[in-house]
């Protein structure tokens, strides 16, 4: 029931270009889906942001929320901390509090009692992400609380995600919403500008990716095709970035309430953490959407009689 994975480890397969001719072949029916797609219409801030999302891969919107909303959310989540309602694991050598928050939240605004799901349906974000992936989206998909700290003695290793990855070889997003500012310091996103694009550099990327996740060889023959292994994770080197990507790094520092939409096609990482910080957010992944709807309503029928 869900997504394609991103790779199958099997490497004659790879190597004969098993990989490639999945990037292109669901590249060539995303194009064609274009073709048919009745695009949303988009208010002015989302506009902005899918212009820079559809050029970078990337938007940042600053002030997404109004202040007393967000005053609301923070406390509402402080409160559920405080009863101890997430989960506590490690991300690497960071600690991290996590877990879901229901979309039926109710939020005090000055005039009615909203839902958080109805507040993000408000700002235009789910046409946006309807028109990137192409599908007619009418619900907000789980919404997840994360804080990541590190504490005084802290050294960022073995964290897979704080290297350059991605999540699939199509179209899928990623969203992030800042409860505390977010810097070079406590790990702030980062992301390979214009890496999401469908063009000869990704699938050659594609290709070499597909092989050398199969296979162990040593740094020295990756660093040769533009690729290290590092925290347990086949990666891209800087040198290769500098190469292809033309040093277009994109570091997601911004305040509290700034929303960041990442196409996650595209290569990107948790930024390093330094000793003793705190980085918080709210979380939501749009993968699901790209499940077909019967696939999606079979699942939710497996898991509620699961759990009966």
């Amino acid at each position: 029931f869900e997504p394609p994975r991103y790779l199958f480890k099997i490497f004659f397969l790879n190597l004969f270009g098993f990989q490639v001719i999945r990037y292109l072949l669901f590249n060539f029916v995303f194009k064609i889906k274009s073709f048919f797609f009745n695009k949303k219409k988009l208010n002015e801030k989302m506009q902005v942001a899918s212009q820079e999302l559809d050029s970078n891969g990337i938007a940042l919107i600053n002030n997404f929320l109004d202040d007393k909303i967000l005053d609301q959310i923070n406390n509402q989540i402080n409160n559920l901390e405080k009863k101890d309602v997430f989960n506590k694991d490690l991300l690497g050598n960071k600690g991290v509090i996590h877990g879901r928050i229901d979309k039926k939240l109710f939020i005090n605004d000055n005039y009615e009692k909203q839902s958080l799901e109805n507040i993000i349906k408000k700002t235009g974000l789910i046409n946006l992400i309807s028109n990137v992936l192409l599908k007619n989206i009418s619900e907000v998909p789980e919404i997840t609380y994360q804080k990541v700290y590190s504490n005084n003695n802290f050294k960022d290793e073995n964290d897979i995600n704080s290297e350059f990855h991605s999540d699939r070889f199509y179209n899928c997003i990623k969203v992030f919403l800042y409860l505390n500012e977010n810097k070079f310091e406590n790990g702030s996103y980062e992301y390979i500008k214009g890496s999401h694009v469908r063009n000869f550099k990704r699938v050659i990327f594609e290709y070499f990716f597909s092989i050398f996740s199969c296979i162990k060889i040593s740094n020295k023959l990756l660093n040769k095709f533009g690729f290290q292994f590092i925290n347990n994770r086949l990666t891209i080197t800087s040198k290769s970035i500098d190469k292809h990507f033309n040093n277009s790094l994109i570091k997601c520092n911004g305040l509290q309430n700034t929303l960041v939409i990442s196409n996650n096609k595209g290569l990107h990482r948790r930024g390093k953490f330094l000793p003793n910080q705190t980085r918080i957010q709210i979380r939501m992944n749009f993968y699901e959407f790209q499940v077909p709807f019967y696939k999606r309503f079979l699942k939710n029928i497996i898991i509620k009689n699961y759990y009966k």
